[in-house]
């Protein structure tokens, strides 16, 4: 139908044509399918996995990283703190930058580029600072999930681009703090790479540089509450978080790390189910 209201426009000089307004002659060449094309050009292991063939990766290609699920508590600090609403192209630049979407890691040092240049080198840091800090003797880190959060006002306005949360991910990103989400998508996206979509009324709360400490959070997940507390180590406040109404799927997404953890894990148990 884009055919032919294209072609239809065309013949009217240029008017905006529907295509119904053409009439054309249809084709009489009989089209085949040949599977045999997809199958020698396609490696397809779903439900049949041969880890011990190797995969040759161009330059421009890069594996995604393994994503831990959720361990029972969760410690975040704060990496990027904006007053102003941010939007997907403000977390991932557009236009260039796009042809790294094979390279899930190079590409993730690119996120929040246009407006914190130094963002990347930082949360990595910051990453690598709070598994270090010295916690009380109650605190086991065994059972901690240790990550980054962003927090802004709205957040996820733009296109729909579910690298812009894959990017956060990737250098440790396990939470965002907003007062709102814009989009039902950026939401799903958050969800598909476990990264906690946590809404408060004040973000402003939450400087860069402030440790949050969400005890039980997997427990309160998995239940399917929607409020979960948090208490900031340096000030001794507690804070009260909400999360958007969330699916029992979706639920099982955020503590299994992702979807590609999610689906790991599930073909790994029905593979486990057929040697039985």
């Amino acid at each position: 139908m884009d055919t032919r209201s294209i072609a239809a426009t065309y013949k009217n000089g240029g008017f905006l044509t529907p295509g119904t307004s053409l009439s054309y002659a249809k084709s009489d060449v009989k089209e085949s399918y040949h599977p045999a094309i997809y199958e020698n050009s396609v490696l397809n292991f779903y439900n049949h996995p041969e880890p011990e063939i190797e995969i040759k990766l161009g330059p421009g290609i890069s594996d995604w990283p393994d994503f831990s699920p959720l361990k029972n508590h969760l410690l975040l600090k704060v990496s990027y703190y904006s007053p102003k609403d941010i939007t997907t192209d403000d977390l991932l630049p557009s236009g260039e930058v796009s042809a790294l979407r094979s390279h899930p890691k190079e590409l993730a040092n690119y996120t929040l580029m246009n407006v914190d240049a130094a963002y990347a080198h930082r949360a990595a840091a910051y990453l690598e600072e709070i598994q270090t800090i010295p916690l009380p003797e109650t605190m086991d880190k065994n059972q901690i999930s240790f990550g980054t959060v962003i927090v802004t006002q709205t957040m996820g306005d733009g296109s729909s681009r579910e690298q812009a949360v894959s990017s956060q991910r990737i250098l440790g990103g396990l939470g965002n703090i907003a007062s709102s989400y814009a989009t039902q998508r950026y939401l799903r996206n958050m969800v598909n790479y476990g990264v906690l979509p946590l809404l408060h009324e004040h973000p402003e709360r939450f400087q860069e540089g402030t440790l949050l400490y969400f005890s039980d959070i997997r427990d309160s997940i998995h239940i399917g509450y929607s409020v979960v507390s948090a208490v900031d180590l340096s000030t001794g406040e507690h804070h009260v978080f909400t999360l958007p109404p969330l699916s029992t799927r979706e639920r099982a997404l955020l503590l299994a790390g992702g979807l590609i953890s999610y689906e790991k894990n599930t073909l790994h148990l029905d593979q486990n189910k057929k040697t039985r």
